[in-house]
């Protein structure tokens, strides 16, 4: 199945994985919202995906900020006419050794922001029968990490 026309919500797009599935997905035709905190590496992927032939769009906010995520998703299906793909990709990691307010800020953008993002984007991702929602996370959830 083509994913040409689709539009997808990328969060943490700037760098590693997220800009990789944003590259790719742009090389398979869809159209791409990304987000990260800094607008400086954002640019850059946008200006990638561009060249693919697709429309992209960047908005530079903090995933762990509820409000500015839910106005980025409605400015995606605004300026790119909807959303059928939302990954969920920013997170953060929280070690022992840190003051508990890090691992606070961890739950809020690897647990409760996620979920709050696809709970908001559900009412544009239920148009179409096809969408989809990709949650990515670290393998911590499973196996304690060393450090």
């Amino acid at each position: 199945q083509s994913l040409e026309g689709q539009v997808a919500f990328i969060t943490g797009a700037s760098r590693g994985i997220g800009r990789g599935i944003a590259l790719k997905l742009a090389s398979e035709g869809v159209h791409v919202c990304i987000t990260a905190r800094s607008s400086d590496k954002l640019d850059e992927v946008v200006q990638e995906c561009e060249q693919k032939g697709v429309k992209a769009l960047g908005i530079a906010c903090d995933a762990s900020d509820l409000d500015m995520m839910r106005s980025a998703i409605d400015r995606c299906v605004e300026e790119l006419g909807g959303l059928t793909i939302l990954v969920n990709n920013a997170g953060m990691a929280a070690y022992s050794q840190q003051e508990f307010t890090k691992w606070e800020q961890a739950v809020q953008l690897n647990l409760v922001s996620p979920m709050a993002i696809a709970q908001h984007a559900l009412q544009y991702l239920e148009k179409n029968e096809s969408s989809a929602v990709i949650q990515i996370s670290s393998i911590a959830g499973k196996k304690a990490l060393n450090r």
